[in-house]
């Protein structure tokens, strides 16, 4: 059997509503938590501005929005951007809500009746504010007065004292909302949804028209910092329950809170350390996918086993900075030959400068094995994303710095999760010469990067796409190690990118110049030299000395 229709309740045809003079729109209402949003217009509404008022973040059309949102025990009319507005029901649920403005309400005396509520049996007060639209007819339900019944009255002081003081000893906060404005005169303009979040005003929605109902909940929300305030929004649990007299009437809602903003700090940061873990396995099995396709490749395998070994090294803190007296020049000059052949063949033009600054550290105390690594690991970046494009040109130009202000570029971005080991200059071995800094920078014309790939560039594991290592190869662990190597050795690594135009990378390490260095000294002083630096040309000798020898052999093995 269907119930008989709400006098509030209407048919949903967009047609009729479009032709309404007056400006209608249409929302969806629901239990669960939704977001307030307008889904039909007429054209009435569409020629005002009426949605940009509705949709404001002001206390007003909040409250407005809240009271559309209501589906029970609302206000049959609200006031808002000059106008008076009505809401009605409509669809085979009951689920949606025609809004619309009507004419302020001409109350006739005569037609004040009282009625009685056949479902809750109590009296109503019905007010007729029928128009000539016949504008539908609603209730306004009036507070019944409630009598404290079996309490004796001298007792009631001292039980009110008793409560408070027990409330007043709890971390607990307890409140009581009245339904009625007239119970707390000196707060007419206060408003509750006012000081919620608005990302929670959905929630707490739900929440009202779930105790209207008659049932408890237990929500989270946050309240708004206080204005003028850095402060953050504050977490709290709500416990509420619905309170009714004898005759089953709303009278108020009752409920407590609790802080529960250390909680969700410490959730937060649980979640941020449960995504990084997930990122950080995903990012090692792609590493092991990656290494096994590079493996594979004789050309590359060592150069992946020694990125491996040095991360190892790195991560036991089994790595150690061994300075000794030497020619940077030389040892960048080194470097560069060791990739004359392959840029030749991939037709790429190596250039090597020295900066002016570099005739005060012609001698420098340093890890030559550890600058060279590093250097390396760059050239070979690279070379490796250039070679691919129209013109190619590779410079790297060396100098040196008493101070970093001359050295640090506004326009680079240094690494900024590893701290430079500045005093590591000061540990035993380095001697008592003046401190400085030599630095590197590698200018490249490859495809470059966008800001956001360069945000992950240093991280472990890290390309900057997934495609790059698809097409160019490699571990994703030489910038990683690169910044790491530069960090122990007292300096950062930085890059500067444009996609599709180049890379620039700079990177300087802390040194000390030596006192007096004799030219006996000198002569001791041997270029260092890397296992693996050797030039592909010498590789190439090497590897056709061995397989003469291996003929030999197994010509003689014959016999």
């Amino acid at each position: 059997m269907t119930s008989a229709p709400s006098p509030h309740d209407q048919m949903l045809d967009l047609d009729v509503l479009e032709t309404d003079p007056l400006p209608t729109f249409v929302i969806k209402t629901s239990d669960q938590p939704i977001r307030f949003e307008l889904l039909f217009c007429n054209e009435a509404f569409r020629r005002t501005s009426l949605q940009n008022t509705i949709l404001a973040p002001v206390k007003e059309s909040t409250l407005f929005r809240s009271w559309a949102l209501a589906i029970q025990h609302c206000d049959p009319h609200h006031s808002f951007a000059d106008r008076t507005w009505t809401a009605a029901k409509a669809g085979a649920r009951k689920n949606w809500k025609i809004i619309r403005p009507v004419k302020t309400p001409r109350i006739d005396p005569t037609h004040e009746t009282v009625t009685v509520n056949p479902v809750a049996g109590t009296q109503e007060e019905v007010i007729d504010h029928r128009e000539p639209r016949n504008a539908p007819v609603w209730t306004m339900y009036t507070r019944p007065q409630i009598a404290l019944r079996g309490l004796p009255v001298t007792n009631v002081v001292a039980h009110w004292e008793s409560i408070q003081s027990m409330m007043e000893m709890t971390d607990v906060g307890v409140f009581e909302y009245m339904l009625s404005e007239k119970t707390l005169p000196d707060h007419v303009e206060f408003s509750f949804m006012d000081l919620a979040h608005p990302d929670d005003q959905a929630t707490i929605m739900s929440a009202w028209n779930t105790l209207v109902q008659g049932g408890c909940v237990t929500f989270e929300m946050r309240w708004k910092a206080r204005p003028g305030s850095a402060d953050d929004a504050q977490w709290v649990l709500s416990v509420c329950v619905p309170v009714f007299d004898e005759d089953q009437n709303l009278v108020s809602i009752a409920g407590n809170t609790i802080d529960i903003n250390g909680q969700k700090k410490l959730q937060e940061i649980q979640d941020h350390q449960i995504d990084e873990a997930l990122e950080a396995k995903r990012q090692q099995e792609n590493f092991i996918d990656m290494t096994s396709h590079e493996l594979r490749n004789p050309l590359s395998a060592k150069r992946v086993i020694d990125d491996v070994l040095t991360l190892s090294k790195l991560d036991s803190n089994l790595l150690q900075i061994t300075p000794m007296l030497v020619q940077p020049s030389s040892v960048v000059s080194g470097a560069m030959k060791m990739f004359d052949v392959e840029g030749s063949q991939l037709q790429i033009n190596l250039e090597f400068k020295e900066d002016e600054s570099l005739k005060d550290f012609e001698w420098a105390m340093l890890d030559p094995s550890r600058m060279l690594q590093v250097l390396i690991n760059l050239l070979t970046n690279a070379i490796k994303f250039s070679k691919y494009r129209p013109f190619r040109n590779i410079t790297v130009t060396l100098g040196g710095s008493s101070t970093l202000a001359s050295i640090e570029d506004a326009s680079i971005t240094f690494a900024k999760d590893t701290q430079p080991q500045y005093n590591i200059c000061d540990k035993e071995g380095w001697g008592n010469g003046r401190k400085g800094f030599i630095w590197i920078r590698v200018d490249d014309t490859g495809r470059g990067m966008t800001d956001e790939k360069q945000a992950k560039l240093f991280s472990r594991f890290m390309q900057a796409t997934p495609r790059t290592h698809v097409r160019y190869g490699g571990s994703g662990l030489g910038i990683f190690i690169s910044k790491s190597l530069t960090a122990l050795q007292g300096g950062p690594v930085g890059v500067k990118s444009t996609a599709d135009i180049g890379s620039t990378f700079l990177f300087y390490v802390s040194t000390r110049m030596p006192e007096s260095p004799t030219h006996a000294t000198k002569q001791k002083l041997q270029r260092p030299t890397l296992s693996h630096a050797l030039s592909a040309e010498e590789g190439m000798k090497h590897t056709k000395l061995k397989s003469s020898w291996s003929k030999i052999i197994l010509s003689t093995r014959e016999f």
